[in-house]
């Protein structure tokens, strides 16, 4: 967490604002962002965009598709819906409008961010507010990447795909569709390159050149997110 805005900051201690304070000053066009933007550009500091973990905790969001919701225990579907509702009948707050304006520079500090020449990757991290399942959360990042930042949908999908690739230094067998690398695909009913939410139906799963169904994929997972 970047503290370095945060009220009564001290140099290595952590922050009782864990950040947040300091988010809150840091809109696009701040010149502590744009400092702060030079700073990682310059020392090549790979950013990876988690958009999915942050949306969870603001109000007025979707729930997650039936699809995702089907896989999960009932246990934790409940947890995970009794948490979203509280936060959509909670009355506004000056807390839930800052998480809705942190929510917003975020997202814009991306952007500014690969605009300025940074290097930005796409992923998740389970977290605790059961929002972010796999597959189903790395989806909704790259529609986010869309919808939020501001990138067009091939870009999204580069940031998502090729530039992890490229980080780990595997660019060379897979992160694109390119002859002679691995068949690790996926196939969807739609055009993502035109309408971005087309990437949530996937029809086909290749892993090493072999073809699964997703739907039967989902079917053998229905109600065991959250078992282990």
């Amino acid at each position: 967490m970047n503290t370095q805005l945060d009220p009564e900051k001290k140099v290595d201690e952590c922050s009782r604002e864990t950040g947040g304070a300091t988010l809150a000053k840091m809109t696009p066009d701040s010149a502590e962002a744009a400092a702060l933007i030079k700073l990682l550009v310059a020392k090549h500091v790979a950013l990876t965009s988690t958009l999915p973990v942050f949306e969870a905790s603001l109000a007025g969001k979707p729930a997650l598709r039936a699809k995702a919701l089907a896989t999960m225990l009932p246990e934790a579907r409940e947890a995970y819906l009794f948490a979203r509702n509280r936060r959509n009948t909670a009355p506004d707050s000056a807390a839930l409008q800052r998480l809705a304006q942190n929510y917003r520079n975020a997202t814009a500090l991306e952007k500014k961010f690969v605009e300025a020449g940074g290097f930005l990757m796409a992923g998740l991290d389970p977290t605790g507010n059961g929002a972010t399942l796999p597959g189903f959360g790395d989806q909704h990042e790259v529609e986010l990447l869309v919808t939020d930042d501001g990138f067009t949908p091939l870009e999204a999908v580069k940031i998502a795909t090729l530039n992890g690739a490229t980080y780990l230094g595997k660019a060379d067998h897979t992160g694109s569709v390119q002859v002679g690398k691995d068949a690790d695909l996926m196939i969807v009913k739609g055009d993502p390159s035109t309408t971005i939410t087309d990437i949530e139906k996937v029809e086909i799963v290749l892993k090493d050149g072999v073809a699964w169904d997703s739907n039967k994929l989902l079917e053998s997972v229905r109600g065991r997110y959250g078992e282990y």
